[in-house]
Parts: structure tokens; sequence; C-alpha cells
């Protein structure tokens, strides 16, 4: 992202959206709709005086709601541009303005509460829409406690817990009481390959299973406390270059065991906040009741909630599941039944990092076509010549 920003010849456009879209492929005319920052790109040099100053502390986001950020942030640390944006919803400023903390911190007067934003008028020659997932909402799956119990996770909150610049440094703890876990259960397609009204999504969300090895891995290796992780499944799918090899590799983890079959339930201790999941071992038959200190859902991927108003601005239709549908008369993954625009990623359905680069290739490969013929001349910066009279210098030189 970082390099994209500082590409000449690339415009990044965040807090943007497409609303107007007509024309044919060579020829597309385009509205984009830029969002009001409240805070100037070209001034704002992210000092970040105006978050400390900031009264106002609300979740965030980034970090699914594990830590906290001001109403005046940057979304993360290497968002792209690096400059900050204004929550208007939880700024106290609403229709008057109470409170000034961050305009008289700023010394380069880069906040403006009265911003508009901006419409910007383009030229296209042709579309790549990669409008990424959306998680599926665990809570939806009562049994499972998401929300309910504190000791219960999502895949996405261990993620933030294993990261070194995460809410908690890198070191996995119960939210209950911020101690380590000494045993971890794993609970697969959370709303994935599901029946009855807590289905979800009929289909496979394919990176989950290589997700939870991962992370089962990373979690040993960050807690040498941790005595046993089990991972409930229903298969393991491990369709990938060397995710075969690799899961055979987490077999021979001493503290990791595959146990075959989907919970029913998940009941707390009021006391202890322990976990007791009921789940029937489809190999053996038997039922068991297996007590844990934590629990971490792997829930799956479900069309990006976006997908529904761009596809209506860009004149194609959406499948059954949500995702953009492509033309199978191509018969490839990129293309959609208008001329000129592609897909790629998980807007088409659920991919994995590597078939979303492959596929952002292809597609990227296409769109240029139809652009192929124009031109942008290269900008020659001229570099005047140093002046290397006088005695030796010593140049130091950062980055």
């Amino acid at each position: 992202m970082l390099d994209a920003g500082r590409h000449p010849n690339i415009e990044i456009m965040t807090h943007s959206e497409l609303t107007y879209f007509e024309g044919k492929a060579g020829n597309f005319r385009a509205t984009i709709k830029r969002h009001p920052r409240y805070v100037s790109e070209e001034l704002c040099t992210g000092c970040g005086q105006c978050v400390e100053d900031c009264p106002v502390v609300v979740p965030n986001d980034f970090e699914v709601g594990m830590g906290a950020r001001k109403a005046i942030y940057s979304p993360f640390a290497q968002a792209v541009p690096y400059t900050h944006i204004i929550d208007r919803e939880n700024c106290l400023n609403g229709e008057f303005l109470v409170c000034n903390n961050c305009v008289n911190s700023c010394d380069r007067n880069a906040i403006n509460f009265d911003d508009p934003g901006e419409e910007i008028n383009l030229d296209i020659g042709s579309v790549i829409v990669a409008t990424g997932f959306d998680v599926y909402d665990a809570t939806a799956i009562s049994s499972y406690g998401y929300g309910l119990y504190d000791n219960v996770l999502t895949n996405m909150e261990l993620e933030r817990m294993l990261n070194a610049s995460g809410p908690t440094r890198g070191h996995i703890i119960r939210p209950s009481d911020r101690k380590v876990p000494k045993k971890i259960a794993f609970i697969q397609c959370v709303g994935s390959r599901g029946e009855g009204k807590e289905a979800g999504c009929q289909y496979c969300s394919r990176f989950c299973c290589m997700n939870a090895v991962k992370d089962c891995m990373l979690v040993k290796q960050h807690e040498s406390e941790i005595e046993e992780m089990a991972v409930f499944y229903i298969d393991m799918r491990a369709a990938g270059k060397g995710f075969e090899e690799f899961y055979q590799r987490s077999l021979e983890v001493p503290e990791l065991k595959y146990i075959r079959g989907r919970p029913s339930k998940i009941v707390e201790d009021p006391k202890t906040k322990d976990l007791t999941v009921y789940v029937e071992d489809v190999e053996t038959g038997k039922i068991g009741r297996i007590k844990f200190d934590m629990a971490v859902l792997s829930t799956g991927a479900i069309a990006s909630k976006s997908n529904k108003k761009l596809a209506e601005v860009l004149g194609i239709d959406l499948d059954e599941n949500g995702f953009l549908k492509t033309d199978a008369k191509y018969g490839s993954p990129l293309h959609t039944p208008r001329e000129g625009i592609y897909i790629c990623g998980c807007a088409a359905g659920v991919n994995d990092i590597s078939d979303s680069v492959a596929q952002g290739s292809g597609a990227a490969a296409e769109a240029e076509k139809y652009v192929a013929k124009v031109r942008i001349e290269e900008v020659k910066e001229e570099i005047p010549p140093l002046d290397i009279n006088g005695p030796p210098r010593i140049g130091v030189f950062i980055c």
C-alpha cells in the first residue's frame, strides 16, 4: 500500500465511493464522491497532537473492538494517506462546536469542520472491482455464546492478539482475567457449511482451516504455558501449495489435537468463566463435554455489504450469496457480463491470498487492453549538482 501511495501514476482516493457510472469499454464516465475527512490531506503531517488532546474514546474497529481510539484518529499505522480523519458521529462537535481541542492543538490549521467533501468526474477506460469480504457475525449463533461469554473470541480477535502491535502486544490472554489460558478450543466452520436457522453460509470459506492451523502453531510459539489446543472440525481442507505438508507438521505438536465433530453448544461457568464444549466425536461416536479456558470461533467470509450498491451503479448482477456475478461464457473468474469491468479476489467469491493475487494480475492484464494506447509522459526531475568545494563533510541518510 505504501508503494502504491508513493507511485507517481497511482492516485488513491480514500473515504470515497462511486456514485455514477455510464458508457462502454474504453470510454466510461464515472463520478466519485469524496466524503469529508475534516482534516486536510495536504496540511496534516500525522504528528498526532490532536489525538492526544481529543477527550472522546471509542472502540477501535481495526482492533476488532479490543482496543480504543479517539474521535480524531488515523485508521492504522500504515494507512495511506497517513493523515487523520474525524469521526463526526462520535465527535463532540455536532451541529454546534462545543469542543475545539483538536483545532487548537493543530499548528498547521489542517482541521476544517466545514469541509463539504467533493465530487470528481473521471474518464475511465476499464474497471477492476476488488471489494474484499466481510466477516460473518458470530452473535447470530447464540449456542456458542459469542458476545455473551467473555472468553469466546473470533479468529479475527485472536489475530490482533497475536500481532505485536495489537491490543495485547502479542500476548495471548483471557479477556475475563487477563491470564494466559491453559486450554484453548478452536471451532471451525462458524457461519459456513451450516444447516438450519443458524446456518449462515452454505459454502466453504476456504481459508479457515489453514488459518486455524497457523494460529495454533503461533499461539504455542507465543505462550509456552499453553498445555492443550483442540481443533473441532467437519473435515480438514488443505487445498493449496504446501498446505497439506503444513497440516502434517502440525500433527507433530504434542499440545495440539484434532477432533472431528461440530460442537452443539458452549456453556460458561459463571464463577470461573471457564467454558464447556459439548461435542460428538464422529470418528468414535462418543459424546463429550470438554472444559477449556478460552474458545476461538473460525468465522466464515461473507460478501461485502458494499457489493449491492456498487453492483447497481456498475450495472452488473449479484449471485445468490451476494458476490458479483461473473460471465460464464468467458470461462474465467475475472469477466463480468458488462465488457470492460473485471473482478478479482473476494469480490466474486471466497479466495485466499495466493488466488487473489493471481486474479488481480489477470484482471490487470485484461483491463490494460482498453488503456494501452494512453501513455503518461515521464517527467524527469532535474537534480542540481552539489557544491563539492570546501572541507570534507559527513552525510547522514535515513530510510
